[in-house]
């Protein structure tokens, strides 16, 4: 109300001094900075008093105006002078009932008409906010206080927004790292798949080997069992001759007894000496025979065994002659027992020649000389036994040698696996060919390879390796595809979610270009290449609805055009260049291009480059 009654005088500036309002005067007339209304103190004087009980008794009067202002001491008399002579009523009808009766007064309503002295009726409201200065003070003090708040709220967002332009970095680098780990994955998987394909091959090629070896080295086991089983033979051939060994010392120890015996009866035998002289002499060439053929014996039992000894290694060393060993073993064998038989012979021969020879010794001093020879041969023949007994331990030795050879080289003890093999003397000539198969065999195959399953137990362990980082890469694997569903999932939904936007604004923007019409953004799957498209159906005033590609040059265009700003409607960038969109277009479509232009102007900075003098 004040302001109204005011009018033109609410916006004069009050000052302390005449000067000051100079050169304010001279300030604006300088910078034509516009015109404003001064007043100094002390330029209005008191005219004289008012009447103002009348006006302020009237019903109609809500106040004075001079009563409800309060103004400062040091420009009382200049506001009082202003807002003197002015009353506020309720409404425009109570003042024009006043003005009659109080001609020299200005009326005020509370909605700010006014009825002025001079007989001037303001009044009304515009659709517009009101235009005065206390108005706008208080409008710029609440939008200052909203301004406040408001930037508060826009700080939040702002950190709000910053924090999840934050968290989207840290997404696009989490799904490059994932892309780039997912392609390293694969090519380390893919490698990791060719290693163990290879160790797979190379596992089940040493397996083969490994089965293949073990079928050889049981069959070479058999073989060894089977000589075994012979140097077994041969050994009880050894405790047979050393049995008879035996039963001979206990022979020679009879004839010392008996030659004791003898000696005491040379002096009964001298008579007989002379008789016996010739017996003696025939006795003694029979003496000489035998033991001419014992140590012939002697020297055959040292020859077979000797033989046999060296048949033994050339049965462990020469496995490729072993058949022939075999017959070779065979015939010793018999020209052994050949030799046992004789040497039984020879031993009856003695026993029974032994009676005559002590016949002999009782009847001749010759005798006891050749008993004391007979002493001496027997003497030398148990040294040869001694010696033949050391040859047996050196057999023994050898044989112990040979065993623990074959222990050590083919892992095979042939205590244990000779019993296996005693009954299968009739099938020897089958046997001695399966071992000749088996030399030509392990002549084929070469060295055993003893290291065989040390590597097996290698490329097992490098196959359990190998098989649980293929667990590891595929439960990887695994994981990554969950993570780049899930961000499919979501690139999914967020398409869709800016496809929908970007449809309805261009729905609506399409018409506006146009002056009519309507068009769609459709989404279309490639079913050859799994990819999806997007297709604009236009369909342009006068028009049926069709694909773009069907438009005429400025059609296109357009439909180009309101995609483009449908899509900075949804997602606004700071500015938009568009270089000689319009020259496709005729006047007319120019002109609403223009005001699309114009309208999207408010929202984004426009760079246009055009040779249209229209645009």
């Amino acid at each position: 109300a004040m302001e109204a009654a005011l009018g033109q005088k609410f916006q004069v500036l009050l000052s302390e001094s005449t000067g000051d309002i100079v050169d304010a005067v001279d300030y604006l007339k300088d910078h034509k900075s516009g015109r404003s209304s001064f007043v100094a103190k002390g330029w209005i004087h008191e005219e004289g008093s008012v009447n103002t009980s009348e006006v302020s008794n009237r019903e109609e009067v809500i106040a004075l105006l001079e009563d409800v202002v309060k103004v400062p001491s040091s420009h009382k008399d200049e506001i009082r002078h202003f807002l003197k002579g002015v009353a506020v009523v309720q409404d425009v009808r109570s003042a024009l009932k006043l003005r009659p009766e109080f001609p020299g007064w200005s009326f005020v309503t509370l909605e700010g008409d006014t009825l002025s002295s001079d007989g001037i009726l303001t009044g009304g409201a515009s659709e517009g906010a009101d235009s005065g200065l206390l108005r706008r003070k208080r409008e710029i003090k609440e939008l200052s206080q909203k301004r406040e708040e408001w930037a508060g709220k826009l700080s939040l967002a702002s950190a709000y927004l910053k924090k999840l332009e934050g968290q989207l970095e840290n997404l696009e680098e989490e799904l490059e790292k994932a892309k780039r780990e997912k392609s390293e994955k694969e090519i380390l998987i893919a490698g990791l798949s060719k290693d163990l394909e290879r160790a797979e091959a190379e596992l089940k090629n040493a397996q083969t080997a490994v089965d293949r070896q073990t079928q050889e080295v049981d069959k070479i086991d058999a073989n060894l069992s089977k000589l075994n089983e012979d140097l077994n033979v041969l050994r009880e051939s050894l405790q047979e001759m050393r049995e008879k060994r035996l039963t001979l010392e206990t022979q020679v120890a009879e004839l010392d007894e008996e030659l004791s015996s003898s000696k005491k009866g040379i002096g009964d035998l001298q008579a007989d000496v002379s008789r016996l002289g010739a017996e003696s002499a025939s006795k003694r060439q029979e003496a000489q025979g035998l033991k001419a053929q014992l140590e012939m014996l002697d020297r055959s039992l040292g020859e077979v065994r000797s033989e046999l000894e060296k048949m033994s290694e050339e049965t462990v060393k020469n496995s490729e002659s072993m058949s022939q060993n075999q017959i070779l073993i065979e015939e010793k064998r018999v020209e052994l027992d050949q030799c046992i038989y004789k040497a039984e012979q020879l031993q009856a021969s003695y026993a029974q020649n032994r009676d005559d020879f002590e016949k002999v010794l009782r009847g001749s001093r010759e005798l006891e000389t050749f008993v004391s020879q007979g002493m001496k041969a027997i003497h030398d023949h148990q040294n040869r036994l001694s010696e033949f007994q050391i040859k047996i331990e050196q057999f023994k030795m050898k044989k112990q040698y040979l065993l623990d050879q074959m222990s050590e080289k083919y892992m095979v003890d042939l205590h244990e696996v000779a019993p296996s093999y005693r009954d299968s003397e009739g099938d020897r000539k089958l046997i001695e060919d399966e071992v000749k198969q088996l030399k030509e065999k392990i002549s084929r195959i070469g060295e055993v390879n003893l290291s065989a399953i040390q590597e097996y137990e290698e490329l097992i362990g490098r196959y359990q390796f190998l098989s649980q980082q293929f667990e590891d890469l595929t439960e990887s694997k695994e994981q990554l595809r969950k993570v780049i569903e899930r961000i499919n999932r979501i690139c999914s939904k967020r398409f869709k979610e800016t496809f929908d936007q970007v449809n309805d604004r261009f729905m609506k923007v399409f018409p506006v270009l146009f002056g009519g019409g309507e068009a769609r953004l459709i989404l279309v799957e490639d079913e050859e290449k799994g990819e999806m498209g997007i297709d604009i159906v236009a369909k342009p005033p006068g028009k049926k609805s069709q694909n773009v590609g069907l438009l005429s040059g400025g059609e296109k265009a357009l439909t180009a055009v309101a995609l483009i700003f449908s899509i900075f409607l949804v997602k606004p960038s700071p500015f938009c260049l568009l270089d000689e969109v319009d020259a496709p277009l005729d006047d007319a479509n120019v002109f609403r291009f223009n005001d699309l232009v114009k309208e999207m102007a408010k929202r984004s900075q426009i760079i246009i480059v055009t040779h249209n003098k229209h645009t």
